[in-house]
Formats: C-alpha cells, sequence, structure tokens
C-alpha cells in the first residue's frame, strides 16, 4: 500500500523515471492478472 502513496507527487509531474518505470511495471503486471483471469474465465464456460 506504500506504493500508492508516492502516485500523487507522480501525477504532479515530480515522479523520476524510476517512478515511471515502477508505475508501468505494476499496470503491466495488473494487466497481466486481468489477461489470466479473462483467460480462465473462458475457458470454464
Amino acid at each position: 500500500m506504500r506504493i500508492l502513496l508516492k502516485f500523487p507527487s507522480l501525477l504532479a509531474g515530480e515522479g523520476s523515471l524510476a517512478s515511471w518505470l515502477v508505475l508501468a511495471a505494476i499496470l503491466l503486471l495488473v494487466a497481466g492478472v486481468f489477461t489470466f483471469v479473462f483467460r480462465s474465465m473462458r475457458e470454464r464456460e
């Protein structure tokens, strides 16, 4: 949950390249999880 606290400064334009990479990595991870869940749900049907 501590990672979420870094987003306000990131959105304010104060984010460094590292924080942008962390944000991108989190978005890719979330997208991967949703894709995996979506595929597993389709296979069950």
